[in-house]
């Protein structure tokens, strides 16, 4: 048994600050305001849902889709009028790293910035979801091997043949590997390289992941009411809080962190 469930949450989820999404926007409509409400209200959502390793996939994907799907409109124009929405460079973000928690704290006036790093935020949670799953099997593994070692008559792991099959198999590679490695020396080293071969078992294929089309909230008319002629040529104002970035309250996985074992196991 191969298990590395502790390898790939060990990274803090990304901490960032509140964002006010009307303020250099000057929505002038109702629907214009309630984009900048609602895209408000989702962040904060999905930042919440983020630090729950142990929530179905299902949920996240639906609030991220939902808050992409808005944030679209701040990147690209709605209207088809230019390559990029006026609204994009209007925003400024702040995120800490994803090694540092809290410090240092960049802040990039580009809403592409903010797909990015919440998209990096919501592929570290799905490391930590895939930790949790695989420390549940674990435990359940642990169970059933304390169980079988208290049956009777059952009969040692050794003895069953899918080991005996596993130690001849072992013992063949062994053997030919150091067998080609006491005579590659002789062999001259190939100008190209060897086309590698496909697996057949053990990984799963990737799923292409197809981001949220644009809101249909996010309309021509809608994209209009945004007014940022108002704020051309201001000087852009930070708040005295924006930097004020809290840590990412994450829920622990069951299983721990272990302080001095690299939870690498086989057996």
């Amino acid at each position: 048994m191969f298990t590395i469930n502790h390898w790939f949450h060990r990274n803090p989820l990304k901490s960032t600050a509140l964002v006010s999404f009307d303020q250099r926007t000057s929505p002038s409509s109702t629907d214009a305001m309630q984009i900048c409400h609602q895209l408000r209200q989702l962040r904060l959502d999905i930042l919440q849902l983020l630090c729950n390793p142990t929530l179905e996939t299902s949920h996240i994907r639906d609030s991220f889709d939902k808050y992409i799907s808005l944030l679209t409109g701040y990147v690209e124009s709605p209207d088809g009028s230019s390559d990029d929405s006026k609204l994009r460079y209007t925003t400024k973000f702040y995120w800490s790293d994803s090694l540092t928690k809290t410090d240092p704290i960049t802040d990039v006036q580009d809403a592409q910035f903010e797909i990015c790093c919440m998209t990096l935020n919501v592929a570290m949670w799905y490391t930590k979801h895939a930790a949790y799953v695989a420390s549940k099997i674990q435990q359940q593994a642990a169970s059933f091997c304390e169980q079988y070692s208290k049956t009777k008559g059952a009969g040692s792991p050794q003895r069953h043949p899918f080991f005996l099959q596993l130690d001849s198999m072992i013992r063949r590679v062994q053997s030919t590997v150091e067998f080609e490695n006491n005579i590659i020396h002789h062999k001259r080293a190939a100008t190209d390289l060897q086309p590698l071969e496909n697996p057949v078992h053990g990984i799963l294929p990737a799923e292409e992941y197809i981001p949220a089309k644009l809101n249909s909230l996010f309309s021509a008319n809608t994209y209009r009411a945004f007014d940022i002629g108002r704020n051309v040529g201001k000087q852009y104002k930070e708040d005295k809080h924006a930097r004020e970035v809290k840590e990412a309250r994450e829920m622990p996985i069951p299983q721990g962190m272990p302080p001095s074992e690299s939870a690498c196991i086989i057996a």
